[in-house]
Formats: C-alpha cells, sequence, structure tokens
C-alpha cells in the first residue's frame, strides 16, 4: 500500500513538472522536459513488481503520434490503477492493446469487482476527457462473470478537430 501511493506521488509529480515545463518561457535556466508517455508495458511491469496478477497482450502493431501514444498510455496506467485499489483481491488483471488500421483499442479487465463501484473521483471523468479529446470513446461498466472492464477506442487519425477561437466567435453570432 505504502510502495502504491509513492509510485503514485511520483507519477503526479512528474506530470506536474511537465505541465509546468510546458509553461516556462524558453529563457528559463532551468528548462523541463515533456512528458514522455509510459508506454502500457511499463505499467504492468510496475504492477507485476507490486505483487499484481496483471497480463499484457498487444494484438497489431502501429507508429502512434506522440499525443495518442500519450493517451494510450494513461489510460492503461488509469485502468491497471482503478483494478488494483478498486479490486484488491483480482486473481486477473488483463490489459488488452488491439492496434487495428483505423483506431487502437485499450482494454483493461478484472475479476476483484466485489461491490458496487462509486464515481466519487476524477480519474474516470480524466478519462473520458482524455478520449474524447482524442476522437474516441471509453466505457467502464461490469461484464460477464462479476468482472469489470475498462475499455477505450482511440482513432488512429482526428478525424474531428476542434473549431478555432475565430471559427467559434463566427458560429456565436
Amino acid at each position: 500500500d505504502v510502495y502504491k501511493r509513492q509510485e503514485t506521488a511520483r507519477s503526479a509529480l512528474t506530470e506536474m513538472r511537465a505541465m509546468l515545463g510546458v509553461l516556462r518561457a524558453d529563457d528559463s535556466p532551468l528548462p523541463l522536459a515533456p512528458l514522455e508517455p509510459t508506454p502500457p508495458q511499463e505499467t504492468v511491469a510496475a504492477a507485476q513488481r507490486a505483487g499484481f496478477p496483471v497480463s499484457l497482450s498487444v494484438t497489431g502493431a502501429a507508429s502512434l503520434s506522440p499525443a495518442l501514444a500519450h493517451a494510450v498510455g494513461r489510460i492503461a496506467q488509469e485502468g491497471v490503477t482503478n483494478a488494483m485499489r478498486h479490486a484488491p483481491a483480482a486473481t486477473s488483471i488483463e490489459v488488452r492493446l488491439v492496434h487495428a488500421p483505423d483506431a487502437v483499442t485499450i482494454e483493461i479487465v478484472n475479476d476483484g469487482v466485489t461491490g458496487p463501484v462509486g464515481s466519487s473521483g476524477f480519474g474516470l471523468r480524466g478519462l473520458a476527457e482524455r478520449a474524447a479529446h482524442s476522437g474516441g470513446t471509453i466505457v467502464s461498466e461490469p461484464v460477464d462473470g462479476g468482472r469489470w472492464m475498462l475499455r477505450a477506442e482511440l482513432p488512429t487519425c482526428l478525424l474531428y478537430t476542434s473549431p478555432s477561437p475565430r471559427d467559434r466567435t463566427r458560429s456565436s453570432m
């Protein structure tokens, strides 16, 4: 439990440093590197080292844009973290990554859900926002056999782009 808290704190600090690096002036004497995406393989390996029964299967191969690779990594990380937090008695946490020509699917399924799942945190909301920003969708729900599934589908090429501020001004007149 202490290990999980330390790992979560380190991850949060790394993300905060990356956000500050984006905001920092170019002439700053201490530039911060942008955050590198955490590959699902690293997330799975960290959970395994912590003693959780996590497995990873990858189907297909794709070269993802940095933004999409970051989204895939964060969704896998949050999904595995949620399974470890909310299903500590799980005997199986399966992470599946499927690369198709037009989309990448991330699915995390665990068998350790023992009661109702609350929605008091910001994790799932943040994942939904991340998926929507990438033009994709996310679902988190119970599935057959008392298991829980988090599934995100993200297009490999963004079909929808947000209107620019100039476009928004025009459309609101």
